[in-house]
């Protein structure tokens, strides 16, 4: 199969061969930068195109912000419980920011957190912790449950407001 590829303001067509199944382990790689006569400048994260002179940028600056979760009041664990709690967020949030809830690294292995998505509210979301062993558990106010981390372009509201 012949496809035109661009790649910046130079296009090429190249022949590819589309398989729908392949009956061995193979690593099939095809050198389409080579065709365009690309050269990579890792230091400087850029490629330049030899025919045209094109510079064109590579990667992606990514900002994630994160934030930890604490607990914001003590609760107890029946043995295979779970509850939903209302933590505070560490940091700066805008509060209607839509945020991926992820447990904390430093929890006990039979204590869980469901990764769900959540609205901060006032500084604070809310975590569902789960309790997997056979006997209760205790979480204390303060306790580090969550990390959250915001998911860009999902933010209902815009308003910083300073959290714990």
């Amino acid at each position: 199969m012949v496809l035109p590829i661009r790649l910046g303001s130079l296009e090429i067509t190249m022949s590819l061969l589309v398989a729908d199944q392949l009956h061995c382990d193979a690593i099939l790689v095809v050198d389409a930068l080579g065709a365009f006569g690309a050269v990579i400048d890792v230091a400087e994260r850029t490629m330049t195109l030899k025919s045209t002179q094109e510079v064109l940028a590579l990667g992606v600056s990514v900002m994630q912000e994160t934030y930890m979760t604490a607990m914001a009041v003590s609760i107890r664990l029946p043995p295979r419980g779970q509850a939903l709690v209302m933590t505070n967020v560490i940091g700066e949030a805008a509060d209607d920011a839509t945020v991926l809830v992820e447990g904390s690294l430093g929890l006990p292995p039979t204590l869980c957190v469901a990764r769900t998505l959540c609205t901060v509210q006032k500084c604070q979301v809310i975590v569902e912790v789960c309790n997997a062993s056979t006997d209760e558990y205790w979480i204390k106010k303060g306790t580090l449950v969550a990390s959250t981390e915001v998911m860009q372009g999902a933010s209902l509201g815009s308003s910083t407001v300073g959290c714990f």
